[in-house]
């Protein structure tokens, strides 16, 4: 099932790319791992307020040189709600932020992860490096 969602995904994301005229992203196994890691622990922290703060306190790039992740530029978007990954994604291309991660040209690899909270609502990482 989850896998079926991140290909779902995925396929979202390139095709917005697309129709920007950029290439797509190749789904990373090293970025989907991570991203994984940061869905699970988002969801254990439910109640609070999404943050690209690790909780070490260090920013969410950390976990990725921790996971020996190679980048020069990286990005993270974050979403949690009760929907489908469709509309998350249309969520995350109506904010100029987040739609700025998705659209970067520089990005050449992405990682997904998506992960359940205790109050049923879904949290959706994505991880975006060059």
């Amino acid at each position: 099932m989850l896998s079926l969602l991140l290909a779902t995904w995925v396929a979202l994301v390139n095709t917005d790319r697309a129709g920007a005229g950029l290439a797509p992203l190749q789904l990373a196994p090293e970025l989907v791992s991570t991203a994984q890691w940061r869905a699970d622990g988002l969801a254990t922290t439910a109640p609070a307020a999404l943050s690209h703060t690790l909780p070490t306190g260090g920013p969410f790039s950390d976990a990725l040189l921790a996971s020996g992740i190679g980048f020069r530029l990286a990005g993270e978007n974050l979403g949690r709600c009760v929907c489908p990954v469709e509309a998350i994604e249309l969520a995350l291309l109506a904010s100029p932020a987040h739609r700025a991660n998705l659209l970067e040209p520089a990005y050449t690899r992405v990682g997904l992860g998506i992960a359940e909270d205790p109050q049923g609502r879904t949290c959706y990482v994505q991880l975006f490096a060059d």
